[in-house]
């Protein structure tokens, strides 16, 4: 289906949006960050469902998701009802709804948060630090046509950003929200269509559709 092809073009396009801005804004400000990283992780970390709900709640607002699968869906709606019944179409809009894709990201946020606990509290300390909202500023005014005011940003949310786009500590948790490696776009892409094989083998076995159909 060409709706894949174009569903990843848009993630990527998106994930790649944040790079610019935060080269602008001196990658050398991620060494700031190292102390405080190491005090995140001092104690022992027990990630709780509160904290699992607000990096998932973080991740689906930078990389809103379920409003990118939409736009692509509505601009390929003919080819989706050639290709589908009745209820598989509904079941694919349904699937990459809102809340079927937040509950998804919050079970990969679960199991990177038991996996690697340190590496989810550092990671949630950087998003919690203004990250989040930058990126997700950045990634609306992409989609929007736009460059994004980083004149907005305060400094501490800065240097977050900065820290999340290049800490190489944090690169499960790039992989994890849909951004991959700015500083290797081929290896981002790779990233994307990765999430986007997990998304089809997850779609095909739930609407009962043939994963070729989604290739």
């Amino acid at each position: 289906m060409n709706v894949r092809s174009a569903l990843v073009a848009a993630i990527f396009a998106c994930s790649m949006s944040i790079g610019p801005s935060a080269r602008a804004a001196a990658p050398e400000k991620v060494a700031d960050r190292a102390s405080d990283t190491a005090a995140a992780v001092a104690a022992p970390i027990v990630p709780d469902a509160a904290s699992i709900d607000r990096m998932t709640a973080h991740i689906m607002t930078m990389m809103p998701m379920d409003r990118i699968f939409e736009s692509v869906l509505a601009s390929n709606q003919a080819e989706m009802k050639s290709e589908l019944n009745a209820t598989q179409h509904a079941c694919v809009t349904r699937e990459l709804g809102r809340d079927a894709l937040t509950a998804r990201k919050r079970a990969e946020v679960e199991r990177f948060a038991r996996a690697k606990p340190e590496a989810f509290a550092s990671g949630l300390k950087v998003l919690d630090e203004g990250a989040a909202e930058l990126i997700a500023m950045t990634v609306e005014a992409s989609i929007a046509g736009k460059e994004p005011d980083m004149n907005r940003a305060e400094g501490e949310a800065m240097i977050a950003f900065v820290t999340f786009v290049f800490d190489d500590q944090l690169a499960d948790l790039r992989a994890l929200s849909g951004f991959g490696d700015m500083n290797d776009p081929e290896g981002s892409n790779g990233a994307t269509e990765a999430m986007m094989d997990a998304l089809a083998a997850d779609l095909s076995k739930t609407c009962e559709i043939p994963i070729e159909m989604l290739d």
